[in-house]
């Protein structure tokens, strides 16, 4: 695997809480570097099985919607459970627990 391909950036618009559409092709997202100006305190996950497609919230198999605790500057890693359920989807969009005061790019590692 490429390893440029491990790493794919979503970017959350001005104003907004949600990003861009990253395609896994088939890998796991493993982590996720944040940005030093980031304001959010949480990130959730939506997938969909298609990229133009609709989104919706990822839950892991008891019903508990996947999410981790953040801060800016920070790299966050997903454990074994979390990474699996967010694995499902072809598709994945970060959301930000807050709208964000100016773009926002957030580095995602995948394997």
């Amino acid at each position: 695997m490429n390893l440029r391909e491990s790493f794919r950036t979503a970017t959350i618009a001005i104003n907004e809480q949600t990003s861009d559409a990253v395609p896994l092709r088939g890998r796991m997202v493993v982590g996720f570097r944040m940005p030093a100006a980031f304001t959010g305190t949480t990130i959730t996950f939506t997938g969909s099985e298609e990229f133009a497609g609709t989104y919706a919230a990822i839950y892991d198999s008891d019903g508990n919607a996947i999410s981790a605790t953040v801060a800016a500057s920070r790299f966050i890693g997903l454990s074994g459970s979390e990474a699996d359920a967010v694995a499902a989807a072809p598709f994945i969009k970060l959301v930000s627990g807050s709208a964000e005061a100016a773009a926002r790019s957030i580095i995602v590692v995948m394997k």
